[in-house]
């Protein structure tokens, strides 16, 4: 190993600082584990000798190909997003890869901004998660023709591929016993922040007509803000203050709204459980971290939010190797009814 009298920049300086290949220090740099173990430990030793890490990104750049993974999301701090995105990280770096999260926090402009941010970037591939009903299509396109990418959660007539939550499934499962079990129930809607909203409130709407039942939909101020609590707790306040909800039962459209209308409800001292001389019942959708902890836990319906990102980043890991195109999958997975003491 020579000694170096100016910082190393380049790889090739570097090369020729330790006295190994060109080629095996690029290696070395995207994947340690194929470089032999006494190589690789004369590389790292004389990496932290000298200070040494070379920009891999602007390498990559070059090569036309980064070893970068875009999570695209609406809202970065909504727990289901948060384990789907901890478990894209996780399995992306099993593989070497860097996962880089952009979230639109419910705003087209800034979902606009990613998708060229990414693209832009060269990354290898994307796992998104699009915001509002409605889609930039000529965006959209031109980000699946040009990256790998796989839709989650909220879909898109676009979506070539998707993994999401079999929506007809769960909110059937919910309503069905939610009827058995007590008086059938209203709906409580969420703001139409996405291809969800619409679906599970139709999927409510036809679950009770098909067992006899009159829909019940909640009256709500039209909203397209994520923050779900605070809104669903004012529109609680208000539906109380003028009369009551047209059920004794109560489905939320998520858990977060759930969380708004429980709240609500306890400030105007109003008994939630289904036991003896409760006043409402709630049960809500998604089952987030939280749910099973309000007062009373929520019953609620559990989305794989592991099982999901897991699937989507194996197929995304298949279209990034695959030189032809992948055929076109929508995989949706079941999810689990949570019987807690709120319903």
């Amino acid at each position: 190993m020579s000694k170096s009298t100016s910082p190393i920049r380049t790889m090739q300086e570097f090369s020729e600082y330790v006295g190994v290949s060109r080629p095996t220090v690029s290696r070395f740099f995207n994947d340690p584990a194929s470089v032999k173990k006494n190589t690789r430990v004369k590389l790292e030793e004389a990496a932290t000798a000298v200070n040494f890490r070379p920009n891999m990104l602007a390498v990559n750049f070059k090569k036309k190909k980064t070893n970068l993974i875009g999570v695209i999301i609406p809202d970065a701090i909504d727990p289901f997003y948060a384990s789907l995105t901890q478990k894209v990280r996780d399995i992306a770096n099993e593989s070497g890869l860097i996962t880089m999260v952009f979230s639109s926090d419910g705003d087209a402009s800034l979902q606009s901004r990613a998708i060229s941010t990414v693209m832009g970037m060269q990354v290898a591939g994307v796992v998104f998660v699009p915001t509002g009903t409605k889609v930039n299509e000529q965006e959209i396109t031109q980000l699946i023709n040009t990256t790998p990418t796989v839709f989650v959660d909220a879909h898109t007539e676009l979506a070539k591929h998707f993994v999401g939550t079999d929506n007809v499934q769960s909110v059937t499962l919910m309503v069905e016993y939610l009827a058995r079990s007590g008086s059938p129930p209203c709906y409580f809607p969420m703001p139409p922040v996405n291809s969800n909203a619409i679906l599970r409130e139709n999927t409510y709407r036809a679950v009770m007509q098909k067992l006899g039942y009159e829909p019940q939909i909640v009256s709500v101020s039209p909203s397209l803000d994520w923050g779900f609590e605070a809104w669903a707790y004012q529109q609680t306040e208000k539906i109380l203050q003028s009369g009551d909800f047209p059920s004794d039962t109560i489905l939320c459209a998520n858990d977060r709204i759930a969380y708004g209308v429980m709240a609500a409800c306890h400030a105007a001292d109003l008994t939630i459980g289904r036991g003896e001389g409760a006043d409402l019942r709630i049960a809500g959708h998604d089952d987030h971290p939280l749910a099973c902890y309000t007062n009373p836990p929520l019953t609620t319906v559990r989305q794989d939010a592991v099982g999901i990102a897991s699937k989507a980043t194996e197929i995304l890991m298949q279209m990034m190797k695959s030189a032809t195109p992948q055929v076109s999958e929508k995989i949706l997975l079941d999810s689990t009814l949570q019987l807690r003491l709120s319903a």
